[in-house]
């Protein structure tokens, strides 16, 4: 019938998830999108959606902690994704080619705020060609990372509303969660 594959589950504040926990830019175009829209458009109503929000996206600006690997940092970002996945939205990350569902870690990605549109074009080019700016960009792996928001942060969930908190605890259970694959 196949051969079984385990891989890692994240916990999200008790939540779990298979794929990605994020906030910040884009994030809520996933579950804000109408369903209608999506019948009659496709993944073009998904575009239009990211279109119309565009201006807010990119000034929303969060401002936290983080906490990883007994390391304390802090910072204004304008997106962050924990991820099971060397992708995020469909948009291969290079600095992540290495990893797999059942590594045991998370593939973290935060973007700071920026207010000058060409440098945060140049910081996108980079995240998207795995030239990143460690000025800018936090590209890291853990299996445990925590977040203390200024502000009830909104998050998204495998693309699903997450609510909104102000601390968040994101942890990775390994192999937690088995499937059959093909044969080969």
């Amino acid at each position: 019938f196949g051969k079984p594959f385990s891989y890692d589950v994240g916990c999200f504040n008790g939540t779990f998830f298979n794929y990605v926990a994020a906030f910040g830019a884009f994030t809520a175009t996933s579950y804000e999108t109408s369903r209608e829209s999506k019948k009659i458009l496709g993944y073009g109503a998904y575009v239009l959606n990211a279109l119309s929000n565009l201006p807010a996206s990119l000034t929303n600006r969060t401002k936290m902690k983080f906490i990883h690997d007994g390391v304390e940092e802090e910072g204004t970002f304008v997106f962050g994704a924990i991820s099971n996945s060397p992708s995020v939205g469909g948009f291969k990350l290079p600095f992540y080619e290495d990893s797999t569902l059942d590594d045991g870690k998370f593939e973290v990605l935060l973007v700071a705020a920026l207010d000058n549109l060409e440098v945060l074009h140049n910081v996108l080019t980079g995240v998207a060609t795995g030239n990143i700016d460690p000025k800018y960009v936090h590209a890291f792996k853990t299996d445990k990372i925590e977040f203390i928001c200024e502000e009830n942060t909104a998050w998204t969930l495998d693309g699903e509303d997450g609510g909104k908190h102000r601390t968040v605890t994101v942890e990775i259970h390994p192999k937690s969660m088995t499937i059959m694959t093909s044969k080969s």
